[in-house]
């Protein structure tokens, strides 16, 4: 992993790092990683410098992110309340519960995908 790879990733955990630079191709492996969320957030804090067109492709990124988490988020809502109403026990893993339970800020975690046990 190269270093704005492991910087983007080690945001917000404790311990100081020192700032690195994103260049283009490690643009193209953050968001090919979804990571786009926690580069922008990296970057607000000063722990990643990214020239324009790299927070233009970031940003861009993180809005195709998004919506797609919304979707999946809205299909978690149907689906837990259609099996609470049926009784069933049901718990959600990865993805949407880990962005809402583990991070500060819930776009830092991107998901594609919903992962339930019923």
């Amino acid at each position: 992993m190269n270093d704005a790879l492991a910087s983007i990733a080690a945001h917000g955990l404790p311990g100081e790092r020192r700032a690195v630079v994103l260049g283009s191709s490690a643009t193209s492996a953050v968001i090919e990683q979804r990571l786009a969320g926690l580069a922008l957030a990296a970057h607000r804090s000063g722990a990643l410098v990214a020239d324009d067109a790299a927070i233009d492709r970031l940003v861009d990124a993180q809005r195709v992110d998004m919506a797609n988490a919304l979707r999946i988020e809205a299909l978690a809502c149907d689906l837990a309340g259609a099996w609470d109403a049926e009784g069933f026990d049901w718990r959600m893993h990865k993805g949407p519960a880990v962005a809402h339970l583990d991070y500060p800020d819930v776009s830092w975690r991107s998901f594609g995908d919903l992962d339930v046990l019923v």
